[in-house]
């Protein structure tokens, strides 16, 4: 399993973001655009990519994997299909800080799941 890890913005980046790329073999053009869509975020984030072609490995290795690369606390996984708005990474970043705020100083846990969920009500889905 193959880590490529950069930073777009050559700053101390506030949220790690990972993508296990397990098909840019058969659909090349995926996986460019997501990273391309991950390095246009308007904060410094870290973008961490698994090479997992051939699927050697599983989903929950290659994430955990991106854990242990990640210099952030925090860790978002996108698909190798997926494309981020510019402002995807700062509305999860403000999500985290209000959430962490509200929870107290020691329990600062929350989950992506969570904030999916908000943002599906906020919209009525």
């Amino acid at each position: 399993m193959k880590l490529t890890s950069k930073n777009n913005f050559g700053e101390n980046p506030l949220l790690s973001f990972a993508i296990i790329d397990s098909r840019s073999d058969k659909h090349p053009g995926w996986v460019s655009q997501a990273i391309n869509s991950l390095e246009s975020q308007c904060i410094p984030i870290e973008i961490i990519v698994i090479d997992n072609i051939g699927r050697g490995h599983t989903i929950g290795e290659c994430w955990n994997a991106a854990s242990r690369e990640a210099k952030c606390d925090w860790v978002a996984f996108v698909g190798d299909d997926d494309l981020c708005s510019y402002d995807y990474a700062r509305t999860l970043f403000d999500w985290i800080s209000r959430i962490g705020k509200q929870r107290g100083k020691h329990n600062q846990r929350c989950y992506i799941y969570d904030f999916l969920r908000e943002r599906i009500r906020e919209k009525n889905i």
